[in-house]
């Protein structure tokens, strides 16, 4: 089975910072902060094997997506130096537009 290489870009990575510093400030809730970024951490980590399994979506098709919890991790596959990209981080509850 054909493993990638999983690269962060600084947007992505500024989104997990920002949803844990989010959560541990703003909700006083230190712990949950940690879970739920490690959650998106593994997560994203585990786009290693068949990244493919994620679909595409429908309105910016060359970005795939995984959903952990109330998070979309948007991420791109880029072939054939099979590396997956993860590009950005948002909640659910966000606006579609101001994200893309």
């Amino acid at each position: 089975m054909t493993e990638y290489k999983i690269i962060w870009t600084p947007r992505a990575a500024e989104n997990l910072k920002a949803i844990k510093e989010y959560i541990d400030v703003e909700l006083c809730a230190p712990e949950s902060a940690l879970k739920i970024a490690q959650e998106i951490y593994e997560g994203a980590s585990s786009l290693a094997q068949m990244p493919q399994r994620c679909p595409k979506d429908k309105e910016v098709p060359e970005y795939r997506f995984l959903i952990v919890g109330n998070y979309f991790i948007y991420f791109r596959i880029k072939e054939p130096i099979q590396v997956v990209e993860i590009s950005f981080i948002r909640n659910q509850r966000q606006q579609r537009l101001q994200i893309i």
